[in-house]
């Protein structure tokens, strides 16, 4: 099937047989990354996991749009926010969107239009060297800063998440960390000096 062979790679909404009742066919849809199967069929990588489908079985399929990433919990973003601030002397700052700004900005505090992207991988992932300024092992997790302004060698031992910091604006920067397997986890803004928010 043409049309199959040519949404490999793709995120796609495949519709295909898996059975029959009273005489009738039965249809469900699988969504998810196409990839080429065994002989005679393809596979669904799904959330829930790999779906085969025989080729025969297919009766539509269209490409969609790739999925929204999943909001990560305030929970997560909190305890990420700890680890940065820990690992980092940094301007009084507050996650994008979370209760902490919106309760700010009820009080009149006004934020900056510095937006910073917080970003992490799994350590094992990165190479044992990075373009950094500095890793620092905070918990579980490294914390890379100054990103390209030299060599660092990259804490693996007692270490399970990689996370760095770029401003959002500096598309540049945000592609090298894509590159290098980082997946953007929340956005922070921060708050100018004398704002009275407390850190």
């Amino acid at each position: 099937m043409e049309t199959l062979d040519a949404l490999v790679g793709q995120r796609v909404a495949l519709r295909h047989r898996v059975g029959e009742r009273d005489g009738r066919p039965l249809y469900t849809d699988a969504v998810g990354e196409l990839a080429s199967g065994g002989a005679g069929e393809v596979v669904v990588h799904t959330r829930r996991g790999a779906v085969a489908v025989a080729r025969t079985a297919v009766v539509a399929v269209r490409a969609i749009p790739p999925a929204r990433p999943r909001r990560p919990s305030w929970s997560a973003v909190q305890r990420l926010e700890s680890v940065c601030a820990a690992a980092s002397e940094t301007r009084v700052r507050v996650a994008v969107g979370s209760p902490a700004e919106a309760a700010l900005r009820r009080q009149g505090v006004s934020f900056s239009d510095d937006v910073v992207e917080v970003l992490v991988t799994d350590v094992a992932e990165l190479p044992v060297r990075m373009p950094a300024g500095r890793a620092v092992v905070v918990d579980e997790h490294v914390y890379l800063s100054d990103l390209g302004t030299g060599e660092v060698d990259v804490p693996h031992a007692g270490a399970r998440w990689a996370v760095t910091e770029v401003p959002s604006d500096d598309a540049a920067a945000l592609a090298r960390c894509h590159e290098l397997g980082f997946v953007s986890h929340h956005r922070v803004r921060y708050l100018p000096a004398g704002s009275g928010a407390a850190t």
